[in-house]
């Protein structure tokens, strides 16, 4: 008797468990959101995009910081190595989005390559112009917890979002933000009770990967381009076989010396 007793309460637990885990896999599924987007700029740890007519991630923002923090290697197009400015993409995201400036989605576990870019020159990044030089979003917040009284600034006028600013203290997303210098060429503009950092880049700002740190197009040659896409498609035991680095990027990188010296930083970064 005592044998189906017991046996009947584990089989009562084991139910009990089989159901809460299906449960709780329905709600994870159910909490799964995609979206397709273009490109608008490529930050290190981020993507600001602007979500596709007739989404609901749309209705919500015209433009979304898709943070790629939890994003697997296989699903972020190697670290947004391959990412260009104007590619459509489609994000897979967990959870809801938090409605700030740009309005912001946490938990992306997916980026998937719709269509590449035809235009690299392509842009609509948040930017600024201030002293004759642009500044652009870099999609992150300072991490000073205080601000002096004394500005440095404000922006006085705006264009529209797909324009590119021609004068002081104009941008194209708003007026009446006022900002701080900060150090390394970059300015901090209070929107919204955050301080977001923007920073000065040549060219229209766009972005290129290579090793753990990013360059500016603009700085490179198009050969040079056309070759960090093709070492970011090499698997890492191919990258590390490479003895070549383009003098502009080897001046960039600080290691202005011959290529036939370069085998060392090469296998470093890659």
């Amino acid at each position: 008797m005592k044998r189906i007793v017991a046996l009947f309460v584990l089989t009562l637990v084991i139910s009990t468990m089989v159901g809460y885990d299906t449960n709780r896999m329905a709600e994870v599924s159910a909490a799964q959101n995609f979206f397709e987007a273009t490109v608008i700029s490529v930050n290190s740890d981020s993507l600001l995009v602007e979500p596709a007519e007739g989404t609901t991630e749309r209705n919500i923002s015209n433009q979304l910081q898709a943070g790629t923090l939890n994003t697997s290697e296989e699903n972020s197009l190697l670290y947004l190595s391959k990412v260009a400015i104007g590619d459509k993409i489609k994000i897979g995201y967990l959870d809801g989005i938090i409605e700030s400036s740009p309005a912001e989605i946490t938990k992306v576990f997916q980026i998937l390559l719709k269509e590449p870019a035809q235009n690299l020159q392509w842009a609509k990044i948040p930017m600024v112009m201030i002293d004759g030089k642009m500044y652009y979003d870099t999609g992150k917040e300072s991490n000073l917890i205080t601000k002096c009284g004394v500005m440095d600034g404000e922006i006085a006028s705006t264009v529209d979002g797909t324009q590119i600013p021609t004068k002081d203290n104009q941008s194209n997303f708003g007026a009446g933000y006022q900002y701080k210098y900060s150090s390394d060429h970059t300015i901090e503009i209070n929107m919204n009770d955050k301080w977001c950092v923007f920073e000065y880049r040549s060219g229209d700002g766009s972005q290129i990967k290579f090793g753990d740190k990013w360059y500016n197009v603009a700085d490179l040659s198009e050969e040079t381009i056309k070759w960090m896409h093709w070492h970011s498609s090499l698997t890492e035991q191919e990258q590390r076989s490479v003895n070549y680095i383009p003098s502009d990027l080897l001046n960039l990188m600080g290691l202005a010396k011959s290529n036939d010296a370069a085998q060392t930083e090469t296998n470093n970064v890659a």
